[in-house]
């Protein structure tokens, strides 16, 4: 009885293939879009962060220099 319930389900899975990899492609963007939107994000802070450092070190030297 397992075996026919597993013989069925990987019969309709592999009959239904279209829809699977529909699905599959939707996960795998899905996935994507929410890996590269944090990843993006944290290197813009990182920037941010990196620029603000610069222009304290330059305004430093500036009242240094004056």
């Amino acid at each position: 009885m397992r075996y026919f319930t597993v013989s069925s389900s990987i019969s309709s899975l592999m009959d239904n293939q279209r829809p699977l990899g529909w699905t599959s492609n939707t996960l795998l963007l899905l996935f994507e879009v929410n890996l590269t939107i944090p990843i993006k994000f944290i290197s813009i802070c990182i920037t941010v962060i990196k620029l603000s450092l610069e222009l304290h070190l330059l305004a430093g030297m500036v009242v240094i220099l004056m």
